[in-house]
Order: C-alpha cells, then structure tokens, then sequence
C-alpha cells in the first residue's frame, strides 16, 4: 500500500477594498511534494474561475467576495484553501452641495451645506475648498465663507466613506464688485451762511444719499445744492446704491470748515508818556489767512499795517479798533476801550528811606516809604549805595510800587559803613531830584580793648537825628536775649565798659533811637576782650627722677611771686602731649610729688609746672623735668647701653654715671662716667661671676644745683662664650704651646681630648688649663689631628656642648 503526501493549499490572503470594480492579481502559495497535476481558482458569486498559477480577475460588481483554491497532485490527492469576504467592491458616496445665493455683492457671505449620500459605507469624512486662487478649507456640514473680493468662484465638497472611497461635487458662484461712493464740493473754505454745491463722482448708481453734517435733512438726488447757515466745521457722507442693489458710502470727516476770523490785538504798553512809541501787535485767529487790516487809534489817525508803530503826541485816555478781513472776504472787528493811556510828564517825589540797619555780618536791611501815585505815573523805585569813590551805583530795582524793602547782601558790616539813596523813575523813565533824596548810612561799631576794660566807638546815624544810642551786650545778631549796658544822648559816639571779669570776651551791639519817631537802626556786632596781665614769673621743675626702679619723684621749688594766684598745677606727659597730674592749693607746703602710675622700664616721662590765677592766667613756661629711659641690650660678648638725656635742668647735664649691680656685694657698683652730651657707652670690660647684669644711669646737673637723676634699671641675661684654636705647636718657645679654650661667662668647664683612633689621651676641669700636648702616660702625642669635646654649664645653668678638631705641629 502507498500513502501519497497531501499538498497543502495557499494564497496570499490580504484583504482588498475597492471602490466601483477593479482587478486582483492573486499569488499561488501552496506546497506539494508530488507533482502538481491541476490548480482551480473559484472568485465567488458566479462570477469566474481559472487554472492559472497566478490569475488576476476584474470584479465589476459592488459585493463581498469568497476565494477559493483546489490543488490536486499527480497521485489525484488534493486539498483546498478557502477565504471568506478576501475581496470588498465598494459602492462610492455621492457628493452634493446647497448654497444659499449663487450672487451677492462683495463682501458676499454665502452658506453652504452638504446634502451628500453615501454608498454602502457610511461617510467618514468631508473638505470643503471656497477658493482655488487663495484655497481655504472647512469640514463642517454647513460652513459660511465670505468673499470679499468681486469674481466667479467654484467651491468644491470632497467626501470620503469608511473604505475610503470619494466623491466630489462643485457649483459656481458670483461675487459682484460694489460701487466706489466719491464726491466733491465746489468749495469748502468760507463763513456762513454759505451754499456749497455737492457733485456725486460715482457712475452708473441708481440712488443716492447725502447727509451734511448739519443736522438738515437727507439729500436723495445726485448733486444736490446746500446752504451752511453757521459757522463750524462739518463732515458730509454719501450712500451710493448700483443696479445690482451693492452699496458703498464715503464719509469726509470736517470736510466743510466755515468760520470767520476773530479779531485781537495788544499793545506794548498800556500806560505811556507822549511821542512814546507804542507797537500794535495783530493777534487775530483765523483758519485762513488774513489780507487785510484797518487800525483806529482813537483820535481820527488810521493805519493799514497789520503790526504798525504809532506814537500818541499829546496826552489821553484813547479806544483802539481793530477790523481784519480773511482770504475769503469774511471780516471781524474788535475795540478795547481806554486801552491807552497817555500821561503827563511830570518829575516824582521819591518817599523818604524809614531806616537802615545792619542784618548780619554780610547784609544790609533797607525799608523806605510808599509812593503816593496820585497821577498815575509811577515806574519803580531804584535804590542807590554810594562807592569808595563817592559816586552813587544802583543796587536795586523794581516796578512793583509796594515791594518797599530791600536786603542787600555781599557787604562787610563789620568793616564799613554803607549810604543809601532812594529815587522814583516816573512812567517815562524819568527819576526824582537826586538832591532831594535822603541819605541814610549804617552804624559801624569798631571796639579796643584796654586793660580790664573795653572802649567802644562807632559812627553816627545818618538820614535822621538820633534820640539816644544804646549799648547791649549780646550773643549775636538776634535781638533775643541781649543785656542793656548803657544808654548815651545821641550827639555822643563813644562808651567805655569797665565791667569785665579777666579775660573774657564780650560781643557788643548799637542801637540808634530816631528823635521824635518811631525808627530805629542796629550796629554790627563786635567782640572784643580786656587785655589782663597774669603772673609775671615762671615755676620751673627742680628734678625728675626714677626711684626703686619703680616710680618717678619730681621736686619743684617755691611759688613765685604773683597777685591773685591760686593754684599751683603739675602736668605729665607720657608721651601723647601734656596733661594735668596733680593739682595743689597756693599755700599748700608740699613741694615734691611721688607718681606710681607709671612704667618707667618702658618709657620716659616729662613734667611741667605752673601756678594759675584767679583769672586762669598762667606762669610763662618754665623747665621741664624728663625722665631717663635707659635700654641695655648685648652685642657680641658686650653690653651696649643706650639712654634718653635727661631734660631740661637749667644749666643742662654735667656727666653721666654708669653703675652696674654685683649680686656678691648686693649694692651697685661704678662702670663709667661719660660726658653730659653723651647717651650711648659700650661696657667691654665688665666681668662677674653672675647671670644677669642690671645697669642703671644717673645724671648729674651742671653748676651749684648739684640736682641728680636717677634712670630706670636695665638687665640682660650673660650668655656664656667659648673662643676655639684650630692648631698649637707645643715646642716650648713659649708661642702658642698649648691647646687652650678660651671663654667667658661659664660656670663649669671639661674638656677632653681624643686621638684619631677614638682614644682620650687628655682631660681638664679647669678652663685654665690647656693640653701641652702630652699624652695621659706623659708621652708625646705625634704631629697630627686630634679630636676635642667641651661640655660645661653656664651662670644661669644653661647647658654647653661643644666639639671640633685641633692639628698638633711638631
């Protein structure tokens, strides 16, 4: 028995949509392993088979459609691949639009709506296009679109259904170009009443209508004629209506300006003297221009100018009219009555100046009267200041006939009298009688001072007779809180004040009383002080000097002479300038003072004396006694001091004594004795067994005082020296035989000694004593190097260690 293998049927099994009718190409995919012997394609429905291996079959019908496939091999065992619905033949929507108005003026608004049907598939989706030339697009059922510019369209509706089959639909449409409205005026400029003639410049347009701006009625012809009865500026619009029923409208803001020129003018001045040139300015307002002028200055004389001169020979109160005329003949004419006023030329008389009196240091007040003006003619004060030179400069001017005050600033008061006039300047510019104005000049108070008093002289008031002059006392320029000193009869210019206390200064003003009224005038202030003696003789420091090396005594000697003393005053000065240390009554017996608040290892202090009066007046400057600030410092095996001089006895410095403290004794022994200009000696011979040197300086006062100064203590610690040769030749002639370390300052002392093989030959404990060069077992050490060790102790204990090498000659 043979069992033949079965093929295997297959085909490409994609599914096609088409829409209307289309052609499938379909692909053989099956496997057999026999020969295959036929191949039967059924496409569904009726419609066709084949025998072909890969067929390709037109469907016409809208439908779902099954496929199948039979193959059989050469052994007659076949097998079958079928697939349902593998081939969909839609049926396509229909598309269909509805417009609302195929015609319309531009901007026309047309509504569309979409009246498509579908197919066997409902619609999924739909795209409006309004325009071709500029496409703009929609995909709602009913959109509306506005055309605003004229012409012939064709809007297009695409719709898709859910196999994505389409339809199409398209309709035309016409945007009608509107009318352009247009006018024109024969005139728009004028005054009223005025008729304008309109002109519609619009063509083929069936109905127009035309509104004025005036609040008239409509006009509805084509070129109507209106009559403007009030000035003012109006706009004026047409409505225009084609045979197609478009319409447009044109609206001319202010297009009509109706107005009469407004007649103005001014005038230089209003208040003049005769043949004064006056000018007549034009300040008319008009929306055109002017072109003509006519002036009457209201005494029969004309002028044509439109901005003339004109001078009023006598005098008068006079009416001015003005009548101007625009371009388009419309005319307006004002008067202004009494607008010139000519007066007579008549000199004023200047109002007294009431006062003048000193403000400050640096300004004047000046007040004068008020000018009556009973004409009229008033023009301004100037107020005048005479010169170093006696001549007379204005200072001031003004045409404000109640601003009768006046501050005049940038003088010196206190240095010189100042003189004023006052004169009146009529309207004509013409002043007063200069000899006839008073002459008003400032006190200037001047002082000297006398011993214990102060004398006060000033100058008298000028410009009315004093009463009295009195004499205050005051803190400054205000008149508050001042002091009445004297009062003096007004012919006298002179007063001595004896009321003083030493020295202190005191500031002085005047005050002129007018005789017979009511003004008054101030001085310039002036201080000045008494002069006072204080006492005669000067107090001099006796000594300064360090005591215990802990605090300073000064001694100073007797009180001299003086009236009035008081007290005697000590100062000190540590170095920031002199302040008061101590203070002590005039009898007090004491006559040296110990000061313990100070650090005189530190620094060096200065005293000075004086005795006070009872007016705080002084001693001249007498001696000052400074302290000795001694520094000792070490320098290479030396002590160097250093010390400040002591200052300042009055016949100076004689010597200086050096002392050193020895530590054995307890007390403090003589070094030196430099000269009295000397400050600085170097101490290289001073040797004691002690770790510290403690020095100190005493000075000694040239002459018969025989004053001494004692300095402050100062200390340095020793250091212990050592001094190395570095060969010997112990020959015995007597020239260096011996290896000997030298030194200073040393408590204890071993040296040793080793030759090159690490043997100690010598040992001492004696600084005194060196190596001759012998061995320990009294044998010549050979010529050579040897090796050498120091180990000791300084006086404050302090450790030594020392090593080198010495060469031994033979």
């Amino acid at each position: 028995v043979n069992i033949h293998p079965v093929p295997q049927a297959s085909f490409n099994n994609t599914a096609v949509v088409l829409c209307d009718s289309g052609t499938v190409a379909f692909a053989n995919t099956s496997v057999s392993t026999a020969p295959v012997a036929s191949i039967n394609w059924d496409f569904g429905l009726g419609l066709g088979t084949s025998m072909q291996n890969n067929p390709s079959f037109f469907f016409g019908t809208p439908g779902s459609y099954d496929v199948r496939l039979i193959v059989e091999n050469v052994f007659g065992c076949s097998d079958t691949a079928y697939q349902l619905g593998l081939v969909t033949i839609g049926d396509p929507p229909t598309a269909e639009i509805s417009l609302s108005d195929t015609t319309g003026c531009a901007p026309f608004s047309v509504t569309f709506t979409d009246l498509s049907t579908p197919g066997n598939s409902p619609l999924a989706s739909r795209l409006w296009t309004f325009s071709q030339s500029s496409p703009t697009f929609s995909s709602q059922a009913s959109p509306t679109f506005v055309y605003s510019q004229p012409g012939t369209y064709l809007p297009i509706l695409e719709v898709t259904d859910q196999n994505g089959c389409t339809d199409s639909d398209t309709l035309s449409l016409e945007s009608l170009a509107p009318p352009v409205a247009n006018f024109a005026a024969d005139d728009s400029f004028g005054c009223a009443p005025k008729p304008i003639q309109f002109t519609s410049l619009t063509p083929a347009i069936v109905d127009w209508e035309w509104n004025f701006g005036d609040g008239s009625p409509n006009a509805f012809i084509d070129n109507p004629l209106h009559t403007y009865f009030t000035d003012g500026t109006y706009t004026v619009s047409l409505e225009v209506t084609d045979i197609e029923g478009c319409k447009d409208t044109l609206v001319k803001p202010q297009y009509i300006r109706l107005d009469h020129p407004t007649a103005d003018f001014i005038v230089s001045d209003s208040i003049i003297c005769p043949n004064e040139p006056l000018q007549f300015t034009d300040i008319s307002l008009t929306d055109t221009v002017l072109v003509a002028w006519a002036w009457q200055f209201g005494n029969g004389d004309l002028s044509g100018q439109q901005n003339p001169q004109y001078a009023y020979p006598a005098t008068g109160l006079y009416d001015v009219s003005l009548r101007v005329t625009d371009a388009f003949g419309c005319e307006d004419s004002v008067t202004i009555p009494r607008s010139v006023r000519v007066l007579e030329d008549i000199l004023p008389t200047a109002p007294p100046i009431r006062f003048v009196t000193v403000e400050n240091g640096s300004s004047i007040y000046i007040e004068y009267g008020r000018y009556a003006n009973l004409r009229g003619d008033f023009g301004s004060y100037r107020l005048l200041q005479q010169n170093a030179g006696g001549g007379w400069d204005p200072i001031y001017l003004t045409d404000n006939i109640n601003d009768t005050t006046f501050l005049q600033t940038g003088v010196t008061t206190p240095l010189e009298s100042y003189c004023f006039r006052l004169e009146v300047l009529n309207h004509c510019d013409r002043p007063s009688e200069f000899r006839e104005a008073d002459v008003h000049c400032s006190i200037l108070l001047e002082s000297q001072s006398l011993v214990d008093a102060i004398d006060l002289t000033w100058n008298a008031y000028i410009g009315w007779p004093v009463q009295e002059y009195e004499i205050y006392r005051v803190n400054d320029y205000d008149k508050n809180n001042i002091q009445l000193m004297a009062s003096v009869p007004g012919d006298q210019t002179n007063w001595v004040d004896f009321d003083m206390f030493c020295y202190d200064a005191y500031i002085y003003r005047i005050k002129a009383i007018q005789a017979g009224g009511n003004e008054v005038s101030w001085s310039n202030i002036k201080r000045e002080a008494p002069q006072h003696f204080g006492p005669p003789f000067q107090m001099d420091i006796e000594v300064a000097t360090v005591e215990q090396d802990s605090f300073v005594v000064v001694k100073w000697g007797d009180v001299p002479p003086g009236d009035n003393l008081v007290e005697v005053v000590l100062e000190r000065d540590a170095g920031s300038g002199f302040t008061i240390w101590h203070r002590q009554g005039i009898n007090d017996p004491q006559r040296e003072k110990m000061d313990t608040d100070v650090s005189v290892h530190t620094q060096s202090y200065a005293y000075q004396i004086y005795v006070v009066d009872t007016c705080g007046d002084v001693t001249p400057a007498g001696n000052i006694g400074k302290t000795i600030l001694l520094k000792a410092e070490r320098a290479e095996g030396t002590v160097l001091l250093n010390w400040s001089f002591y200052e300042q006895w009055t016949n100076d410095v004689e010597r200086y004594e050096i002392e050193l403290f020895n530590e054995s004794s307890g007390e403090f022994e003589f070094v030196a004795l430099v000269n009295g200009n000397i400050n600085s000696y170097e101490d290289q011979q001073t040797e004691l067994p002690q770790g510290e040197y403690c020095y100190r300086i005493t000075a000694y006062e040239n002459g018969g005082n025989r004053h001494t100064s004692v300095s402050n203590e100062s200390c340095i610690t020793v250091d212990p020296l050592l001094y190395f040769p570095n060969a010997f030749s112990p020959n015995g002639d007597g020239n260096n035989d011996e290896f000997l370390i030298k030194g200073a300052y040393i408590e204890s002392f071993t040296m040793e000694i080793f030759n090159r093989w690490g043997e100690k030959i010598f040992i001492s404990s004696n600084q005194a004593d060196g190596w001759n060069g012998l061995t320990a077992s009294g044998e010549e050490a050979p010529e050579g190097v040897y090796v050498f060790t120091v180990l000791g102790t300084g006086y404050e204990g302090e450790s030594i260690q020392r090593s080198g090498t010495v060469t031994l000659f033979r």
